[in-house]
C-alpha cells in the first residue's frame, strides 16, 4: 500500500493522484505501524525498554527528516522529487519488513 501510494503522489499530483496516494498511504502507515509496535513488545523484557525507544525515535525522527527534505520541493511547488525519494525509502522499507518477517515469523 506504500508503495502504491508513493507511485501514485510520484505519477500524479492533482486531486486523483494526492486523494488516493492519501488513502492507500494511511492504510499502509496503520499496518505498519501496528505490526511494529506488536513486534517491539514481542521482545524479551529485558530488552523492550530499548527496542520500544529506538522505534518511538525513528518514528518521530524519520518525520523531522522527511519534512525537513521535503520543505524547498514543496516551497518551489514540485513536489513529485520528493514522492520519489519518499518511494524509494518505501520499497527498502517494504524490503526490510518483507525479509525480517520472513526470517523472524510472527
Amino acid at each position: 500500500m506504500g508503495v502504491l501510494a508513493y507511485l501514485l503522489l510520484v505519477l500524479d499530483q492533482a486531486l486523483a493522484g494526492a486523494l488516493g496516494g492519501t488513502l492507500f498511504l494511511a492504510g499502509a502507515w496503520a499496518f505498519l505501524h501496528s505490526s511494529l509496535q506488536k513486534w517491539a513488545i514481542d521482545v524479551t523484557p529485558e530488552s523492550r525498554a530499548t527496542v520500544v525507544s529506538l522505534f518511538a525515535s525513528a518514528l518521530f525522527l524519520g518525520s523531522a527528516a522527511g519534512t525537513a527534505f521535503g520543505v524547498e520541493y514543496v516551497a518551489s511547488g514540485s513536489t513529485a522529487p520528493h514522492f520519489g525519494v519518499g518511494l524509494a525509502v518505501m520499497v527498502t522499507l517494504a524490503v526490510a519488513v518483507l525479509v525480517a518477517r520472513h526470517r523472524y515469523g510472527d
